[in-house]
């Protein structure tokens, strides 16, 4: 919504600006001032993010890494278990998942809380997790940093299950 504000007020403050430069006295110091400050502070953004002090990481390496196994070891087609987030490596393999980010589904009226509900009792591990999988035709299941703190994923229940990819703290376990 801010963006229509932003882009219709500049006329308006080029107009205002190049009107208090015509002036004498203290508008002509005001409209000077008015540049300088609007014209540092979009070279200040900029300085910030070529110098490399924004830093904004969507992929970890070992993400990557473990997304580049399942891309070797796993069908094309092959349906993933992940916790709903934009950031998943299934993302990058691009695998089905059970469930991606809740917040896109959201925006689109999906209700996705009874799936997202199954998604964390599969991860809680027990006998309603092996139904679930079965209801779902789950083959693989991915176990990273996101899926043990946003899901409080029992890595010891899926140990039982082959490991096809493993990178760092992110394993991928074949359930089919």
């Amino acid at each position: 919504m801010l963006i229509y504000w932003f882009v219709g007020s500049i006329p308006l403050m080029a107009l205002a600006i190049a009107w208090a430069w015509e002036q004498t006295g203290l508008a002509k110091v005001l409209a000077a001032s008015c540049f300088v400050v609007l014209t540092l502070g979009g070279a200040l953004d900029v300085w910030r993010t070529a110098s490399g002090q924004i830093k904004t990481r969507v992929f970890d390496r070992e993400a990557m890494q473990v997304a580049a196994g399942i891309k070797q070891k796993t069908e094309p087609n092959a349906l993933f278990l992940n916790a709903p987030t934009y950031n998943s490596a299934v993302v990058l393999s691009g695998r089905r998942s059970l469930m991606r980010y809740s917040g896109h589904l959201s925006s689109h009226g999906i209700d996705y809380l009874p799936r997202e509900d199954d998604v964390k009792r599969i991860y809680e591990g027990g006998g309603v997790a092996e139904i679930l999988m079965r209801k779902y035709n789950i083959e693989y299941v991915l176990i990273s940093p996101e899926e043990m703190n946003s899901m409080n994923a029992n890595e010891d229940f899926f140990r039982k299950y082959p490991v096809i990819a493993e990178a760092g703290q992110y394993r991928v376990y074949k359930i089919k």
